[in-house]
């Protein structure tokens, strides 16, 4: 429903791939759900400190949703009705494979052994991770959607390169984040404080002065 409000009042569509953008929302809204369950299982790994399984598995799921569209798109035909279908198709095979992993890892699960208290927690901690999760592309977004509304949607795919660049250069920041959240949150807080400025802070200091 959003969507069609955007292609109808906010972005500039040219008309003759209207009724194209407008046939694949539907498949973009069946990513929402392949989200929160990777997201899920990517986080259960991370917990457990299984980088390399996390990360393979990354590498693995988005390797096949660049790979897979791009060979439709040649083969059969480059449309939107072709790739996009394809391509959720691809990423819900890695969402598939990541949730396996997990299962056969970490599984099964029973109900007997979930603490609430515990539960409740994570939930608290996972409201404001959700609004963090919608403010952010939001605010990502919007520069693309004013380009679209002022210059038209065709001029988006010239902005979206080097924004992907820059959106790549935080690649180290969000590495280091997610091998550092799980081994944080074990700690308490003055333990967490000694932990980063003894071991994390001041070493990386002087990383710039060593790389020179």
């Amino acid at each position: 429903v959003a969507g069609s409000v955007l292609l109808d009042r906010v972005i500039a569509v040219p008309s003759a791939i209207a009724p194209e953008i407008a046939s694949a929302l539907p498949w973009v809204a069946a990513l929402l759900p392949l989200a929160l369950v990777y997201g899920v299982s990517l986080g259960t790994l991370e917990a457990r400190e299984r980088f390399l399984a996390a990360n393979l598995l990354q590498f693995i799921g988005t390797s096949v949703g660049q790979i897979l569209p791009v060979i439709c798109a040649i083969l059969i035909e480059p449309t939107l009705s072709v790739v996009v279908p394809v391509a959720i198709a691809s990423r819900a095979f890695g969402v598939l494979l990541t949730l396996s992993y997990v299962l056969l890892r970490n599984g099964p699960w029973h109900w007997i052994g979930v603490d609430f208290a515990v539960a409740r927690r994570l939930l608290g901690y996972g409201g404001w991770v959700t609004i963090s999760g919608v403010i952010s592309p939001v605010l990502q977004s919007l520069d693309q959607v004013i380009i679209g509304r002022v210059l038209g949607v065709a001029s988006v795919t010239y902005y979206s390169v080097p924004m992907n660049l820059v959106l790549r250069s935080q690649l180290f920041a969000v590495a280091l984040s997610r091998a550092l959240f799980p081994r944080m949150s074990l700690l308490d807080a003055e333990q967490a404080r000694t932990l980063s400025e003894g071991k994390i802070w001041r070493p990386s200091a002087t990383w710039p002065m060593r790389l020179m």
